[in-house]
């Protein structure tokens, strides 16, 4: 949806709340900011398949603390390395 809130998290542990890079210690009040008028939404969290575990798991952490309820994973689906066919 293009009114999605979405958190992403790259490789190398940089977080993304849209296409604004965030410090994790400031995503929650960041994303409290957003919802501030959107009460009940659903937060998307996007992490590389790469991504440290614990990195991801700060982000939830934080997007919990701003008191959303609802926390989205999105994944993509894995390009198959023989795409041709069997």
């Amino acid at each position: 949806k293009d009114d999605a809130i979405v958190v992403a998290i790259t490789r190398d542990g940089g977080v993304f709340l849209g296409q604004n890079k965030v410090a994790v210690s400031e995503l929650g009040a960041q994303v409290r900011d957003k919802l501030a008028d959107k009460p009940g939404k659903t937060i998307y969290v996007r992490a590389d398949a790469r991504a440290q575990f614990r990195a991801v798991e700060d982000a939830i952490d934080a997007v919990r603390t701003a008191g959303v309820d609802d926390v989205g994973l999105l994944t993509q689906k894995r390009e198959s390395a023989d795409a041709g066919g069997e």
